[in-house]
């Protein structure tokens, strides 16, 4: 029998301000797809979530870049949310949904956005 081991990080990288959403959200922990969609490509590339800049929302996609300010260079991304799971993609990439791909999920936490990145 083969024993399936994970490595799990555990990421707070959004609450409302954060997200520039001022304090709405702050007695309702309701986040946005878009926002769900940045927070967690952000946090795994090791971004802010206000860097992000949403180009459109398409049939439950949200497709969106960022810029890197050493270089210039435009990084752009594709995501989409099945239940907790956040998959995305780059631009022109594949989704990231293979078994042997890391998990990038979600949950909302005392008004905070959490993600959880997991390793096989």
């Amino acid at each position: 029998m083969k024993q399936t081991h994970w490595a799990v990080a555990l990421l707070t990288v959004a609450t409302p301000s954060l997200l520039g959403i001022g304090n709405t959200l702050a007695a309702s922990p309701t986040f946005s797809e878009e926002q769900i969609c940045k927070a967690g490509i952000a946090s795994i590339m090791g971004r802010s979530p206000a860097t992000m800049r949403t180009t459109k929302k398409d049939q439950g996609i949200v497709y969106f870049y960022y810029v890197r300010k050493n270089d210039g260079a435009k990084w752009s991304y594709r995501c989409k949310l099945d239940g907790a799971r956040i998959i995305w993609a780059s631009d022109t990439g594949r989704w990231r949904n293979d078994p042997r791909d890391e998990v990038i999920s979600y949950r909302v936490n005392d008004g905070s956005l959490e993600i959880i990145q997991s390793f096989r």
